[in-house]
């Protein structure tokens, strides 16, 4: 055991005083007169002055930075817990670490505007673990944010909300104008986060998640309608700018001379600098002044650069300074061009989230009710639990409710992407906003406001548009550096022009000879200004920071309209590369619930007379076998009789008398301890039927053998077509279960799955997941249950059948709003086409700026044609965002 050598305090002490400075990140002294302060390592004594020192300088970084604790999945050994830390503390921003092997856990205290929590869940990711928020820290609260243009508005945004104590991560989305925050719920506050981005030059906004599908449209109208009339402005002034600049280009003459067209030219554009395009220079102003320059400070100084030119060309006039190529009419130019990128972008944007607004539109408006015996039409927002709401054939059901009266057809594609209709009966439940389609239908309401499923659907599309994907990290980076880079670029472009004019003028010489817009006469000061101004509006981290929102966007809204929540954005990039499937069998593969698929009546008895007389017997039992036996009987309109005497048999079967004859119903140990013989024929199907991993139910009537019914957990429809397209998709598809080696190679057979694993123990599942990743796959789970949950949350990708439990669904990546596995290839077919334009936008975005930024500064780029080439850049990421809606799934 280690003693301090000067109080003599043992390493067990120094555990506990390491606990407390965890705790309350405080030194800790063991006495009033020991100088020795305990720190971090519990094994490393303190005794010189350099070490105190050193030791200090961390503890002060620890207590100026955030701590959070994280649920470490998959540890086993001390090594693991050498790993786990190891690919922690390689991340820049980590200031310490301390990973517990006993209580599966790691506390951090880290740098937020350095490392995400994001980045940290993947460093230990790679390491071969799983990482997660400890549940009762992590809390989420969505924010709209106003005044964003580009994507370094969203990386100034995302920084100015880190910065404040309590944030543990925070997500901003350009596409959706809103942020995500995670925090932990004892220190955060709204006014301290809104005061925060403020102070960068946005507004931060409590997102109203009750807005109504109108409000939200009238609010997008607003936006679309106020970028239209910006641009409009800016080219009602700029259009008089054009038609004096015309004839001096093509013809070297001012229709009304030089005077007249400087001032024209100056005023003009100084209209459309400070009525139109006030904001983007209030925009640039603000994110200067606060070391966070974004895409606006770039059209700020291009364009004021410009203007200044038509200031010099008015002192020249005047006899003050020598003449200099005037620039003026190109910067408005600039600005309306810059204006009427926003205006397209803006209404992109809008018809990119159509997805969100048709579901808002689906909600009712209204619900008739039946209180007090009248019947009411109330506000959907007045309804309340337990109201009994009346349907009539057409209309919407106002909400999640149960039928307590009535049967019919109800139209379920809002949310299962299903046109077939879907039979429902008294007891059964109902989905708000679904359409009541042939009867009329009484149905008590049980969920209202957030807690409906459409409500459910929406947050889940919200919070995926707000995820980042991975690969979305190496847009980040740039965007975090490009206006600062951009601004460098330019004014080493300016000084390379001054210092080497004719280097430069030859290129431009040449280049005169292919692009019209080249012109070699003027002077090397005024190229030198072109070219500046050129690189300055051409720039665009736009295009970078919309590649990835806007797909995942108009993705998870495709998905959500056929019945594919996407829950988390990464995973749509890790979907691309599983190599393996597995499907859990019960509830996946499987309904779930036994029911009859053979009946083979001896030769001399009827069908239907085999059938009444089990269905009969079975009425007595709640065995699921009997009442798998009597609702198909009952669907075959087959009337049931009445049993007396009767007696169950524990793991046998039962028995009874029906109409003076005695009767069995059960497994052949029943007819043994009975003395019934079973003949050669009946042996062998019995034999065929169990091979099948079916229970066969052998009935007998007066000691006579009426024949066999088999039941079994029986297979859905699509369980077959499924397995084969993602065969087809190049992915192995793997049963799991906890049924016996015999079951499960039987029903694997049936929907065409080679690989198996049976006698799987619930709790086992996830380590079977975790055995498949060691040797080299990349798997998804798909399952349905509170035992699959583990293992949903160990797979690469989890993806939940909705019709399974909350818990499967929560622990789901994505999550199958319709119980059919053919769903399963639908989502593998979506992640990879939105993954495909995710990386289309991203090549095109850094392509658009690595072509044309060389171009301007060799001055081969006319910086108004740069402005239109860079709006369109922006457009060019959105439109092909949105033609994902065209994908056939």
């Amino acid at each position: 055991m280690h003693i301090d050598p000067v109080c003599k305090m043992t390493v067990k002490d120094t555990d506990r005083a390491l606990s407390s400075i965890y705790r309350n990140k405080k030194y800790f002294f063991c006495s009033d007169s020991c100088k020795n302060k305990f720190l971090i390592n519990p094994e490393k004594f303190i005794n010189s002055e350099k070490e105190i020192d050193k030791r200090k300088t961390m503890q002060d970084k620890i207590s100026s930075k955030d701590e959070i604790n994280l649920i470490i999945e998959g540890m086993h050994c001390a090594g693991c817990v050498s790993s786990v830390e190891k690919s922690i503390k390689k991340l820049d921003g980590v200031i310490d670490v301390a990973v517990n092997l006993i209580t599966e856990s790691a506390h951090l205290y880290f740098d937020k505007s350095m490392v995400s929590i994001h980045e940290i869940e993947k460093a230990v990711e790679k390491a071969g673990y799983k990482a997660k928020l400890k549940d009762l820290e992590k809390n989420e609260a969505f924010f709209s944010v106003e005044g964003m243009h580009c994507a370094g508005c969203v990386s100034t945004v995302e920084k100015a909300l880190l910065s404040e104590e309590g944030v543990i991560d925070a997500v901003v989305n350009l596409t959706t104008e809103t942020a995500k925050v995670v925090f932990n719920s004892d220190r955060i506050e709204f006014n301290a986060l809104a005061e925060a981005v403020s102070k960068k030059g946005y507004k931060l906004v409590l997102k109203d998640e009750d807005k109504s599908s109108q409000a939200q449209e009238d609010l997008d109208e607003k936006k679309i309608n106020r970028a239209k009339t910006k641009m409009l402005l800016a080219w009602a002034f700029t259009a008089p700018v054009i038609f004096l600049m015309i004839p001096e280009m093509i013809f070297g003459k001012q229709v009304f001379g030089p005077a007249f067209s400087a001032i024209a030219t100056f005023v003009l554009t100084a209209l459309v600098f400070f009525i139109p395009g006030k904001e983007t220079f209030r925009s640039a102003w603000k994110s200067a002044i606060n070391l966070s320059p974004n895409m606006d400070v770039l059209i700020a100084m291009g364009t004021l650069s410009s203007f200044s030119t038509g200031i010099a060309a008015i002192l020249h006039l005047a006899g003050v300074v020598p003449e200099f190529q005037n620039f003026t009419g190109v910067g408005a130019m600039i600005m309306a061009f810059h204006l009427t990128g926003r205006y397209i972008e803006t209404k992109s944007k809008g018809r990119a989230s159509q997805a969100i607004k048709r579901l808002l539109t689906l909600e009712a408006k209204e619900a008739r009710i039946e209180r007090d015996g009248k019947e009411l039409t109330i506000p959907i927002s007045l309804l309340q639990k337990n109201d009994i709401m009346i349907v009539k054939p057409g209309e919407k059901i106002p909400t999640d409710g149960i039928i307590i009266e009535g049967m019919g057809s109800v139209d379920e594609s809002l949310a299962t992407g299903e046109s077939m209709p879907v039979e429902k009966t008294q007891g059964n439940s109902v989905i708000g906003a679904t359409i009541n389609i042939d009867s009329l239908l009484k149905i008590k309401a049980t969920k209202l406001g957030k807690e409906t499923f459409l409500s459910q659907i929406i947050r889940m599309v919200e919070e995926a548009q707000t995820s980042k994907v991975p690969i979305q990290a190496v847009a980040d980076k740039v965007t975090a550096v490009f206006v600062p880079v951009i601004l460098l670029i330019a004014v080493l472009t300016l000084g390379f022009w001054l210092l080497f004019p004719e280097f430069f003028h030859g290129i431009i010489i040449k280049g005169s000879l292919i692009l019209p817009w080249v012109n070699p006469d003027m002077s090397a000061a005024a190229l030198a200004f072109f070219s500046f101004i050129a690189v300055l509006v051409i720039a665009c981290p736009c295009a970078l920071g919309l590649a990835t929102p806007t797909a995942l966007m108009v993705g998870s809204g495709k998905g959500a309209e056929n019945g594919i929540l996407i829950r988390k954005g990464s995973a749509i990039q890790r979907m691309k590369d599983v190599t393996t499937i597995v499907l859990d069998k019960t509830g996946t593969v499987t309904t779930g619930k036994p029911g009859v698929t053979d009946i083979f009546p001896a030769s001399n008895f009827k069908r239907e007379d085999m059938l009444k007389t089990a269905a009969t017997a079975e009425t007595g039992s709640e065995h699921p076998v009997a009442m798998a036996i009597v609702e198909f009987c009952r669907a075959e309109g087959i009337e049931t009789g009445t049993i007396r005497e009767f007696k169950a048999v524990p793991g046998k079967g039962i028995k009874g008398v029906i109409d003076n004859f005695s009767v069995l119903a059960g497994t052949e140990e029943l007819m043994k301890s009975e003395r019934i013989p079973l003949s050669e024929p009946l042996l062998v199907k019995k034999a065929e039927l169990e091979s099948q991993a079916k229970s066969v139910v052998i009935v007998v009537r007066n000691n006579q053998v009426m024949g066999l019914i088999a039941v079994a957990d029986t297979i859905k429809e699509s369980s077959r077509r499924a397995v084969e397209k993602l065969k087809s998709l190049g992915m192995k598809p793997v049963m799991i279960t906890g049924d016996n080696e015999k079951t499960a190679k039987a029903i694997a057979a049936l929907v065409g799955i080679e690989k198996f694993m049976a006698n799987v123990l619930p709790n086992e599942k996830a380590e079977k997941v975790k055995e498949l990743q060691q040797n080299g796959e990349i798997v998804a789970m798909v399952g349905d249950g509170i035992n699959d949950a583990p293992a949903l949350t160990q797979a690469d990708v989890g993806i939940a059948i909705g019709t399974g439990t909350d818990i499967a669904i929560e622990a789901g990546d994505i999550v199958l709003v319709k119980g059919n596995v053919e769903s399963v290839a639908k989502a593998v077919h979506l992640s990879r086409a939105t993954f495909k334009k995710i990386k289309q936008n991203l090549f095109w975005a850094f392509f658009y700026n690595v072509v044309m930024i060389p171009l301007a500064v060799l001055g081969l780029m006319h910086p108004v044609l740069a402005e239109a080439a860079m709006a369109f850049s922006s457009i060019n990421v959105v439109t092909n965002s949105r033609r994902l809606m065209k994908v056939r799934l």
